[in-house]
């Protein structure tokens, strides 16, 4: 199981609600060879959203939660070493984003008697406490991933604005074609976020 769920959330302003961002790392690293080598700065969405807003501010509302595996022998074009995986890991926390793995020991078993390495139940836990959290006003997923999208609509009609960062050639067209969520494809941003 994953360590815990969601950050303990600082007393912020009325005014400045937060904005949670969800990463499902796995959906980036098989659509994207070289995703771990990226240096992803995921507080720049900050500029993606909130164009004319200050980004000092707006990454101070943010909590960003980074959702993968990391296991070496399942990714070894990524993280050949541990070292590696962990120095990935590290850099992403450094810069103050929440990493969420899981113990490979607890993984629940699927009826084929395999285990089951998907992450999406741990993003569809967070994705629940999020729709429901008054003080959450913008819900930022990084994924194309259907299995996501009620979810998704779950916070739409809570109120909450909701934006999907997908790589184009994977993002499900329910999302797609939802007015209510608003879609950013990683190709146009890639430059951005990370420069």
């Amino acid at each position: 199981m994953a360590a815990s769920t969601i950050f303990n959330k600082p007393s912020v302003d009325s005014r400045e609600e937060l904005i949670f961002v969800l990463i499902d790392g796995q959906n980036f690293r098989y659509k994207l060879p070289n995703w771990t080598n990226l240096q992803v700065d995921y507080f720049k969405l900050a500029k993606v959203f909130y164009k004319e807003e200050s980004e000092e501010m707006v990454a101070k509302r943010m909590r960003i939660i980074y959702f993968d595996m990391f296991l070496v022998e399942k990714s070894a074009t990524e993280f050949p070493t541990l070292e590696a995986k962990n120095g990935f890991i590290n850099g992403l926390q450094d810069k103050g984003v929440k990493v969420e793995t899981c113990d490979i020991n607890n993984l629940p078993v699927k009826k084929n008697g395999k285990k089951d390495f998907n992450m999406d139940r741990f993003i569809i836990q967070n994705l629940e406490i999020v729709s429901d959290d008054p003080e959450v006003s913008h819900i930022i997923l990084l994924s194309g991933d259907g299995d996501f999208y009620q979810h998704l609509r779950r916070a739409a009609n809570n109120g909450k604005r909701v934006s999907v960062v997908a790589i184009r050639n994977s993002l499900n067209p329910k999302m797609i074609n939802d007015e209510d969520v608003e879609v950013v494809y990683f190709e146009e941003v890639k430059k951005l976020l990370t420069e």
